[in-house]
């Protein structure tokens, strides 16, 4: 796609503030995209006109998701919106959750259903459409070993999760991305559906000052700043893909033919807290005398099996590696902390 037809493009984008809606809308405005985001107030929306500071930029107040017909009036307003992001999700402390249902299942997957209707209702000219879900939608725990590829699934149940609020947020995944398909099948719109099923995503905040309400997955580099030199390393490992190509995922997905229809399990390389600590003492000696000493990196023993051919031969993306993304995030939350 030229750069010309691309500046031609407006996008939608739900849930504008989240960590990595607000990367995607950076990388739209800066390949000449006019971007709309959907945000649940003014607050959330001027906080984003101001920081992205772009007259190609506006937003729209769509304050519950999983109310019918909730982006039917936002659609309307913009005819020239040809290219939708879905990223908008609940995500809540398990520690809060006290109806699994109401506050993380119904949110999800009606929100997904709803979000579909109202694209092709008020939208029939968006011909594509790209989804945010997770690598949790697709683990298959059913033969001893966790599988995740591109093609299967969590066998969660719906009546497991409305039971078990540590399982609710994966089944949220799970059966929003299922409706999202269910939907294409079913209802035949218009629009292609490309989904995206990122690991933990890692890497810095699109704003600066967002260091101070870092998400779940982001806190998991800056958290090792409160290791003590004296105290056993937490364990902790998994697998990590930078934020910033996550949103270049999504993009591509709209743009490339081959990518409709299809799904994107992203995943870069394996951390732990070990591999970060080490990350972090070598690229920061002022902080060594701070963190602990890892006299033998512990080696990362996840059991899973792992594919992600589409991810790897359609998107074909070369991956920001997990030492600049460790990098970058911290020399960004003590740059700014140390400002402010």
């Amino acid at each position: 796609m030229s750069a010309a037809s691309k500046s031609s493009l407006t996008a939608f984008v739900s849930g504008a503030n989240g960590y990595i809606a607000a990367q995607l809308i950076d990388q739209l405005l800066h390949l000449g995209y006019s971007v709309i985001g959907s945000v649940r107030s003014a607050d959330k929306g001027d906080y984003l006109v101001k920081n992205f500071n772009s007259s190609h930029f506006k937003y729209e107040i769509v304050p519950v998701l999983e109310k019918e017909g909730a982006f039917d009036e936002a659609l309307t307003k913009h005819p020239n919106v040809s290219v939708f992001f879905h990223t908008a999700s609940p995500v809540l402390d398990v520690s809060t959750v006290t109806n699994p249902e109401a506050q993380v299942l119904a949110p999800a997957i009606n929100g997904t259903k709803n979000v579909l209707a109202s694209i092709k209702k008020s939208s029939p000219q968006v011909e594509r459409v790209v989804f945010t879900s997770s690598i949790v939608a697709t683990w298959d725990r059913s033969q001893g070993i966790v599988r995740a590829t591109e093609e299967t699934w969590n066998p969660v149940t719906y009546e497991e999760a409305v039971t078990n609020k540590t399982v609710a947020y994966s089944a949220s995944k799970t059966y929003a991305e299922r409706a999202a398909w269910d939907f294409l099948t079913q209802q035949k719109p218009n629009f292609t559906l490309s989904v995206i099923n990122p690991v933990y995503v890692l890497g810095p905040q699109t704003f600066n000052e967002s260091v101070n309400n870092l998400n779940m997955t982001a806190k998991l580099v800056t958290n090792v700043l409160d290791f003590k030199p004296n105290e056993p390393i937490p364990a902790l490992e998994g697998r990590f893909i930078d934020v910033r190509d996550v949103a270049k995922a999504h993009i591509l997905a709209s743009q490339k033919d081959e990518a409709q229809g299809k799904r994107f399990i992203l995943v870069a390389d394996f951390y732990n807290n070990d591999t970060l600590v080490n990350i972090i003492r070598k690229n920061f000696p002022e902080l060594q005398s701070k963190l602990p000493v890892v006299e033998k990196e512990a080696d990362v023993s996840i059991n899973m099996e792992l594919k992600d051919d589409n991810a790897r031969n359609i998107l074909n993306i070369d991956y920001i590696s997990l030492e600049t993304s460790v990098v970058d995030s911290v020399k960004q939350y003590l740059t700014y902390k140390k400002d402010n």
